[in-house]
């Protein structure tokens, strides 16, 4: 039985506490003046655990039996999982570790739940919904209470929405595009305002003002071109070059006047200092290089002292990472969390192109996109292997969908009860 209205709901609110639409309301309820809260928050735990309670009991309840299947397919993803889990034993924080990691492996149960509960549209479609309320309702602050949605202080004018950071604003609206652009064929049920999102979320990513996600977006819709050039369909050879020409050569523009580009957007060649913060980071990750510190352990007080004095003079606790995706896997989870995660972004990339060569649809096209976005903005910020993060649980449930569809397209004939009707009469069904 194919899910209900009330499961459609539960799935928007979920991925919507995942965009961090709800902190300014648990920043309310915990006196924190709708701020930016960090994961040690205990009522925005509790509603993430209770959120992710109820993807688990619903997983078991409509696909036990597939559990088993679905979870030997992905065996890196379990591995992964378990060495984060296990690096509590060494952290420098081990209960903080162990928090943290438990949080990852829940947030993964419901890439599971999204993965085999819906088709992978109406993931999509799921994650346009959820992401559109962020970019209403973010927009409303701006306009009516700008005391909320706009910066005051030296980053002033730039909108942090109803998430309160501008960096993860821009992030979230750059997502929202890559989504909707790949949606733009499809039909559900909002396809009809598909250029009223679009257009909400390239004003919103613009008004963050985020240059690394504006950056990364670019390199989005460049891999979701590169993935279009490569479906199964005739083409002439003359017109795919053209197409890598197109993409290939602004990347080349771009990196042979890099300083001037910098310059442009505001930036210098120590990009905001963070060279400075990751060669502090570097000299103190050296301590611990196959291990690491322990997943979320290296930027505490009580550990990464050393680094904060070599940049600020003092023990500033002013960053809770390094600004670099890579950076911060090797400091917390060492060489052996960097090689887990190329082993995975890998298999993203090989599942991505089977999948490309059987057929290309909305999902496969998105999955492209954000494959690249998700490369080139691990370079400045933090969003690998982060629980309750959008763009990481996305990655997630990419690399469980890609596998599962082809496993059920390689079976001759599904049951009549594994399918809904009106997927058996061949039509579309929208969220």
């Amino acid at each position: 039985m194919g899910p209900r209205r009330w499961e459609y709901a539960y799935a928007v609110l979920a991925v919507f506490a995942a965009c961090r639409g709800l902190d300014l309301l648990f920043g309310w309820l915990s006196d924190t003046n709708g701020g930016a809260l960090d994961d040690s928050n205990p009522i925005r735990l509790l509603a993430l655990l209770a959120i992710y309670l109820v993807s688990a009991v619903l997983l078991l309840r409509h696909h036990s039996r597939d559990l088993l299947a679905i979870l030997s397919q992905n065996k890196l993803l379990l591995l992964t999982l378990l060495f984060i889990l296990a690096s509590a034993f060494w952290a420098i924080e081990p209960g903080t570790s162990f928090r943290r990691s438990s949080a990852l492996i829940l947030s993964t149960v419901f890439c599971f739940y999204l993965a085999l509960r819906f088709k992978p549209v109406e993931i999509l479609a799921i994650a346009a919904v959820a992401l559109g309320l962020v970019a209403a309702l973010s927009l409303l602050a701006v306009v009516a209470v700008p005391s909320l949605g706009v910066y005051s202080d030296v980053k002033a004018g730039r909108w942090r929405g109803i998430i309160g950071i501008n960096t993860l604003f821009g992030r979230m609206m750059v997502l929202g595009i890559l989504i909707v652009w790949a949606l733009r064929r499809e039909q559900w049920r909002l396809s009809r305002y598909d250029a009223v999102l679009f257009l909400l979320f390239v004003v919103c990513a613009l008004g963050a003002q985020a240059v690394t996600a504006l950056a990364a977006c670019m390199s989005g819709l460049a891999g979701m071109v590169l993935i279009w050039t490569a479906r199964p369909r005739r083409m002439p050879a003359y017109f795919r070059l053209a197409i890598l020409a197109l993409v290939a050569l602004p990347a080349a523009v771009v990196a042979a006047n890099f300083g001037d580009v910098l310059a442009l957007v505001g930036r210098d060649s120590t990009l905001s200092e963070r060279v400075y913060i990751w060669q502090a980071a570097f000299d103190l990750g050296m301590q611990r290089p196959w291990l690491g510190a322990g997943y979320r352990s290296f930027w505490i007080e009580d550990y990464a002292w050393t680094a904060y004095y070599n940049m600020f003079g003092s023990a500033n606790t002013e960053f809770g990472n390094g600004h670099n995706g890579y950076l911060d896997v090797w400091l917390e989870l060492g060489v052996v969390g960097l090689v887990l995660f190329g082993l995975l972004l890998t298999q993203g990339f090989v599942r991505l192109l089977r999948q490309t060569r059987a057929g290309q649809d909305a999902f496969g096209e998105f999955y492209g996109g954000l494959l690249f976005f998700l490369v080139v903005y691990s370079v400045a910020e933090r969003v690998l292997f982060e629980h309750t993060e959008l763009t990481w649980m996305l990655f997630t449930t990419g690399l469980i969908v890609l596998k599962w569809r082809e496993r059920r397209s390689e079976q001759p004939r599904l049951l009549p009860d594994e399918v809904p009707v009106v997927e058996a009469l061949g039509a579309r069904r929208g969220l």
